[in-house]
């Protein structure tokens, strides 16, 4: 269901991990154990990256990680991380939000300094996996495929921020410590660890500094880091604040405490009350997640309006969808899934999770979606999901539930009708590729029907009208609805009350021939092969056979004169006024496959010369044509022929005139454009009574002598282009020489 969104909740990515997130101070300790020599300058303990640390994070920064923005959304995941530890702390100890009782991320940014900071009020840094970095680098190649490996091990979304940033320094403050710590490092083979005795107090958390490299200053751009939020990180389950600066005139005196507001221009206004008004500099918080997660919360308990908001949001429409569906899946497999069937086709739909982006092929590029699940198996890079047993599931229930959203949808026509003339192209895909879903898909048709001028139908209710004994479905392919009501190859049907499906779409031949049978009941395709109704009886056999031995002579003569043309010609029990009608055989090709396939499935097989031999040798195969014993044209032939006065031009060209009329009524490419023109001049002369052999007055004035000048000009430029090309030549010898 694509061109679609699907969006893994960011803040279940926290229950995907083993252990909590970069554990940087005792990090510390084990890299320095593994290759570090302490530094005593400005009371900073400088190390060494090991040879193993450093093959850890080359495979980090520069293979794991497909997106450049991802350490953005791995910064603020884990600062989700560590409020959500903190606030689940406090749960038992009250005291740890007295200082400050707010769980928040904040990010701000120094565009003189080019620093981009993002901090959390939640618990200090955690603590690091026990295995060591030599196992992390082997089990690292040996099986990146692990989802639990960075998670695991803590330390991934710290290193992928090196691409981005020239250095990061790391400071952090447990909420019962006194002290700071600060780990720093740029990337290249050593880091310090120091206590932070200069730096403004944190009370409790974490502040990560990325010093961003000169190629890197669009993470400065308030746009660019709400865009990020906005696609990654919306819900995550904190409130994420950015600061900005916003000019404002606050009244005071002069002896006001300013606080951390930066005066930018003050201008005192001598007013009444003695105050003076400031302009000033004051930095502004703006909460940028501010949509919640509704699609945790029960769907009993979401209103329409709740949904049709979150979707225009969400997924940036301007007008609400033509339903939803909201479900939990339980079971083997837990999830919870929001699926909005939009009013129209979307090209280019917002993605985050690529590989779940090919829902199924069932109804290609439709709903929007979201999907939340704590058992999404991640790649290694946290990117994209992997295709598992799982993802099939969570895949078969969500299209289970759409079309179950669809159908239900259809039970009102007039809902229905504009949703489907926006995506039936889809629902014909969506037959032709998804056999499980197949049966589902066919219900969902729609088709227009002699038996309604205005709207559509479904399969359903033409079986609902079938006449007793009818032998099958009856359809006719066109591309004209108004032109196949007038088809001679409905005449009899339509006469006698039976229904005819009528498909205007270009692939709906193939797609009624790709369904076959619906309820047992085959598809029949009236423009081929021998009609049967169902009520034939033996007073009738007698009579086709009457008619067939009275015609004989004709159908005899006119097969032999258009041997090239047609297999054989027979009496019809499909016309009623039409004189004749060429009807295609069993496994011939319709009029209607053959302009398909001169018009394009021609160009796209002609590389394939097997496919191009199949589609011409059905081309080749030649039609039925069939013959009216009710129409006068057809009996005053029939008298000619009996008379033995068809031997003549005349009426072999009346003859013929009456195939090009089949081929005409019946929508087959003309290939004979030429001789049907005569023809039909022939038959306006007869009209006209004007002799055949008269030929037009002409009178022509001869053109002018041919422009000197023209010829000139193109002389010149052949001779410049040869000189040019003897120069290039010359110096290419020159060239070679060398």
């Amino acid at each position: 269901m694509n061109t679609a969104k699907m969006h893994s909740a960011q803040h279940s990515r926290s229950r995907l991990r083993s252990w909590t997130v970069l554990g940087l101070l005792a990090l510390t300790a084990l890299l320095a154990t593994l290759g570090g020599s302490p530094n005593a300058l400005a009371g900073a303990e400088k190390h060494e990256f090991s040879s193993q640390a450093a093959a850890l994070m080359d495979i980090l920064v520069h293979s794991v990680y497909k997106s450049q923005d991802a350490f953005l959304r791995e910064l603020i995941s884990n600062a989700s991380d560590a409020v959500d530890k903190l606030r689940f702390l406090s749960l038992t100890d009250k005291s740890i939000l007295e200082a400050n009782p707010h769980l928040n991320i904040t990010i701000t940014t120094d565009a003189e300094r080019k620093v981009l900071s993002i901090r959390d009020s939640g618990n200090n840094l955690g603590t690091i996996a026990k295995s060591g970095t030599r196992e992390f680098v082997q089990e690292l190649k040996k099986a990146q495929s692990d989802s639990s490996l960075i998670g695991r091990f803590g330390i991934g979304y710290f290193l992928l921020c090196f691409p981005r940033g020239e250095k990061v320094q790391v400071i952090s403050h447990h909420f019962n410590d006194t002290k700071q710590y600060v780990w720093e490092s740029e990337g290249s083979e050593t880091f310090e660890v120091y206590e932070d005795t200069q730096g403004p107090d944190l009370q409790r958390g974490t502040r990560i500094n990325l010093f961003l490299k000169p190629e890197a200053k669009e993470y400065l751009q308030e746009s660019k880091l709400k865009d990020l939020i906005n696609k990654y990180s919306e819900f995550v389950d904190f409130p994420i604040y950015m600061s900005r600066i916003e000019t404002q005139e606050i009244k005071g005196d002069d002896t006001d405490d300013e606080d951390d507001l930066k005066v930018e221009d003050a201008e005192k206004k001598p007013e009444d009350d003695g105050m003076t008004t400031i302009t000033k500099n004051v930095t502004v918080w703006d909460q940028v997640n501010t949509n919640k997660p509704i699609w945790t919360r029960p769907p009993s308990e979401v209103t329409s309006e709740q949904h049709n908001e979150f979707y225009k949001s969400y997924f940036k429409q301007f007008e609400d969808p033509t339903t939803y569906v909201h479900f939990a899946g339980e079971g083997n497999t837990n999830f919870k899934a929001l699926v909005y069937i939009p009013k129209r086709p979307e090209m280019n739909l917002m993605q985050t999770a690529p590989d779940l982006d090919r829902l199924p092929p069932s109804v290609p590029q439709l709903p929007p979606r979201v999907i939340d699940s704590d058992d999404f198996p991640l790649s290694v890079s946290r990117d994209t999901i992997q295709q598992t047993r799982l993802i099939k599931a969570i895949k078969t229930k969500v299209i289970a539930k759409t079309l179950q959203a669809i159908r239900t949808l259809s039970l009102n026509e007039t809902a229905y009708a504009p949703f489907y003339k926006s995506f039936a192209t889809n629902l014909k895909a969506g037959v032709a590729e998804d056999s499980r879903n197949k049966i589902k898909l066919v219900r969902l048709l729609r088709f227009h029907s002699t038996a309604d001028d205005a709207g559509m139908t479904s399969l359903d209710g033409y079986v609902e009208r079938m006449r007793k004994g009818q032998k099958g479905i009856y359809y006719l392919a066109g591309t004209n609805v108004v032109a196949m009501r007038k088809s001679p190859y409905l005449e009899a049907l339509t006469a006698r009350g039976y229904e005819v499906l009528l498909l205007d779409d270009p692939y709906d031949e193939h797609l009624a021939e790709s369904i076959d049978t619906y309820e047992d009941i085959k598809l029949i395709n009236i423009a081929k092969g021998k009609l049967e109704f169902g009520d034939e009886d033996k007073d009738g056999e007698e009579l086709e056979k009457k008619l067939a031995d009275e015609f004989q002579p004709l159908t005899t003569w006119m097969t032999e004169l258009l041997s090239d043309k047609v297999e054989k010609t027979v009496v019809s029990n499909r016309l009623t006024t039409s004189a004749t009608a060429l009807v295609a055989s069993g496994d011939g090709m319709s009029a209607r496959m053959q302009e398909l396939f001169e018009t394009q499935i021609k160009a796209q097989v002609k590389n394939n010369e097997w496919m191009a031999q199949m589609w011409e040798n059905a081309m080749r195969k030649k039609g039925v044509l069939e013959i009216n014993p009710k129409h006068p044209v057809i009996k005053a032939l029939l008298e000619r022929v009996e008379d033995e006065k068809a031997d003549n031009d005349d009426t072999r060209d009346l003859a013929r005139s009456l195939f090009d009329l089949a081929l005409i009524r019946g929508g087959y490419p003309l290939k004979d454009v030429d001789g049907i023109s005569k023809r039909i001049e022939s038959a306006v002369r007869l009209g006209l009574m004007v002799d055949l052999a008269a030929k037009p007055e002409v009178e022509v004035k001869d053109a002018p002598e041919v422009d000197p000048e023209a010829a000139k000009k193109v002389q010149e430029r052949k001779d410049k282009e040869e000189k040019s090309k003897e120069e290039d030549e010359s110096e290419s010898d020159v060239h070679d020489e060398l």
